[in-house]
């Protein structure tokens, strides 16, 4: 089994441990980045892989050619990645390719990406195959409790430039509905991102779905756990999920214990849930 993972940053390295979690031993990893200064940055997490898996470094996507991976990961800045999704559809052969966030960096570049018409590409979303998100979704999913027809969600410092797509989405996979608007009048000013070269807000995020379900995302300035609270048209509480602690109570008593899990934990059961 072939994996490829191209741009082998912080989050590439997770990638690939957590795909080392499976229980096969034909597994070869290909790491594409233009340079290899992660050779050094993380030598000793490459050198316990490499112990038990085939890792093989390359530099030119031209090197892939005849290869077929069971797993492609794009873990790259979002830097003219359309033109590198393309590229990598034209030159190598994969069966399911999987892109970290954000997907690009302008509209324009988005309607590139919308032409494609392949339908084995994907977008890291963790909490939609991370067991605890599971069992809590499964629980909605089930009809029981009311209807949600509001999402509330706190933290501090959530990174919402960076991090408000995985609670919007969050949101769809509970439901099944999209967005349709969004309300960013609550934001606060741009600052310098831990990341070189990014910038981050905090603030207010409104967000409106089909059938009149919203979403509120407000993300503090201070240190605060995340919290998410669902409520249905009568405005009472169906969820109260605190991630910190680890619990999500629903309004019939019930309470689902976990933790979301860190990508090195977790892509392994992504690739389970794609095949």
């Amino acid at each position: 089994m072939k994996f490829l993972i191209v741009g082998i940053g912080n989050v590439g390295l997770r990638h690939i441990q957590g795909l080392a979690n499976l229980s096969k031993h034909n597994i070869e990893f290909f790491l594409l980045d233009k340079n290899d200064d992660y050779k050094k940055r993380f030598n000793q997490e490459i050198n316990k892989i490499e112990s038990k898996y085939i890792i093989k470094h390359i530099n030119k996507i031209d090197q892939l050619k005849n290869i077929n991976f069971e797993l492609t990961i794009i873990s790259t800045t979002a830097t003219n990645r359309s033109e590198l999704l393309y590229n990598i559809l034209e030159k190598i052969s994969s069966k399911f390719i999987l892109i970290e966030k954000p997907i690009c960096q302008s509209i324009n570049e988005l309607e590139d990406l919308r032409k494609i018409s392949v339908n084995n590409i994907f977008v890291n979303f963790p909490r939609r195959y991370c067991d605890w998100h599971k069992k809590i979704k499964n629980k909605l999913l089930q009809g029981k409790l009311n209807k949600i027809k509001s999402v509330k969600i706190t933290g501090g410092y959530l990174g919402l430039a960076c991090n408000a797509c995985h609670f919007i989405d969050l949101l769809n996979s509970w439901t099944n509905k999209y967005p349709v608007s969004i309300d960013a009048n609550g934001l606060g000013e741009w600052y310098v991102s831990k990341r070189d070269g990014f910038y981050e807000v905090e603030g207010d995020l409104k967000v409106f779905y089909e059938e009149d379900l919203s979403l509120e995302i407000n993300s503090l300035t201070h240190k605060e756990g995340l919290k998410i609270e669902l409520y249905d048209n009568k405005k009472q509480l169906i969820l109260h999920l605190n991630n910190d602690e680890g619990f999500a109570k629903f309004s019939d008593g019930e309470i689902i214990y976990g933790r979301l899990k860190y990508q090195s934990e977790n892509t392994h059961n992504l690739l389970q849930l794609l095949q």
